[in-house]
Order: structure tokens, then C-alpha cells, then sequence
């Protein structure tokens, strides 16, 4: 049988509560992350886990793009996992300015409602990741090392690392929407690209007037010293 007419009907609502924005929370957010003109292998390990999680619960994907000249990369989202693709191409969000960032990325959370939202555990995303919770009033799991489902509540469960890794706590935030979480980098595999795949690339306007950037860009690749490789990460140890 053609059940064709099931998914331009799921379409159709789909649209609608873009356009509306919906009464509750629904749907799993990606913030990506660009780098050099490209997606950074951390976002496209969180759109792996977004996408699992999705399909888990039956909702969609969406990826969040902000910056200057980054429409095309939409379609790189839709390739890796996502259903839709909200872009919001500015020259005021060309580098990453935390004020900025975080009103374009609040207002699309007010406007659409996400039921979680996912962020790779980079140091853009450890700064944006706090600011944006707080601005939301909601929780934040960070530096999850694995995430699951509570299906009878539809909680996120983040687990993290404590004591450098000696232990392990997994955590929920049952109280506040959107839930949210940012992903370590390397602990997840990088789904399969599949160029076939369909979805909807769609740019959004985001108000940042009167809203200032504060940082300035001395020096964007800065040599700093690192501290050692933590035993636990050594490859060997003698």
C-alpha cells in the first residue's frame, strides 16, 4: 500500500508548528558549530546522538546554524541526521560573540520550543552552553559522556565524569524545558552522511538590535601552554 500521503501530511504539520511555534515542547535541537568553513566533527557526533535519541521518541531533528555564509551548510546537517535546518545568517553572528549568540539562540527557543537541546562540548560550547541556560531558566548536563532516555517521563539522561574520571554520575532535569546538554568530543561515533537524505533548509530572522558584542579577537590561534596529558588519557603508561 502507498502511505505516501502519511509523510505529506507529517510535513504539513511539520510546517505548521514552525510557523507557529507550538504550544509544547517538542523536537531535539543541534546548536552546530562551524570551523573553517565546515562542520566540526563534535557537531556532527551530537547530530549522531540527536538523531538516535529522536527516533527513540518519535520526534524531529532540527540543526540551529548561526553565522555569516554558512546557508549552504544546511544541506551537510540534513546529510548526517537532520529533519530541518533553522539558519540564521547574520554578519553580526560571523564570530562568536557570547551576547549575541545567546540572544539569537534564546529567541529560537522561546519562538519554537524545543523539548531538548544538544551542544557539543567544545570551548565555544562550554561558554555559550551556561549563558544560554541561564537566560532560559532551565538545567544544563554537561560534558556528557553518554546520554539515554527516560521513556516514561521523556527525561534526557546525561551521564558525565567526576573525580577525573574515577566515577561516573548520570543525571536528569525533570523539572524545566528545554532539556539541556552538551556532548565531550570523541565519545560518540559520527553517524553515517547520507547525501540522499531530504529535509528542510530554512532561514530564520533573529533581532539583534541594540544587542553588542564585548569581546575582541586578539589573537584567534594563540599559543598558551597545556597542562600534562592526565594519567587516565595516556595512551601507555610505564
Amino acid at each position: 500500500m502507498d502511505f505516501s500521503y502519511l509523510d505529506t501530511l507529517m510535513e504539513e504539520e511539520a510546517g505548521e508548528a514552525i510557523e507557529e511555534g507550538g504550544e509544547g515542547y517538542r523536537n531535539i535541537w543541534v546548536a552546530a558549530e562551524v570551523g573553517e568553513g565546515a562542520l566540526l566533527p563534535a557537531t556532527l557526533e551530537t547530530m549522531g546522538q540527536a538523531r538516535e535519541l529522536a527516533d527513540q521518541i518519535g520526534v524531529y531533528v532540527y540543526g540551529i546554524l548561526l553565522g555569516d555564509g554558512v546557508e549552504h551548510l544546511g544541506q551537510d546537517l540534513v546529510a548526517y541526521g537532520a529533519d530541518k535546518v533553522l539558519v540564521a545568517d547574520d554578519p553580526a553572528l560571523a564570530g562568536y560573540q557570547p551576547e549575541l549568540y545567546v540572544k539569537a539562540l534564546a529567541d529560537l527557543v522561546t519562538e519554537y520550543r524545543p523539548e531538548i537541546l544538544l551542544l557539543p562540548a567544545t570551548p565555544l560550547g562550554n561558554d555559550l552552553a551556561p549563558r544560554l541556560a541561564q537566560r532560559l531558566n532551565t538545567g544544563l548536563i554537561s560534558h556528557c559522556v553518554k546520554l539515554g532516555l527516560d521513556m516514561s517521563e521523556r527525561l534526557l539522561l546525561g551521564t558525565f565524569g567526576v573525580l577525573g574520571g574515577e566515577m561516573y554520575h548520570t543525571v536528569a532535569c525533570p523539572e524545566v524545558r528545554p532539556q539541556m546538554a552538551t556532548l565531550q568530543p570523541g565519545y560518540f561515533r559520527i553517524p553515517y552522511q547520507d547525501n540522499y537524505r531530504s529535509g528542510d533548509v530554512r532561514r530564520v530572522d533573529v533581532d539583534l538590535a541594540g544587542v553588542a558584542g564585548r569581546l575582541t579577537w586578539v589573537s584567534p590561534n594563540a599559543k598558551c601552554d597545556l597542562a600534562p596529558l592526565p594519567v587516565y588519557r595516556a595512551p601507555v603508561v610505564v
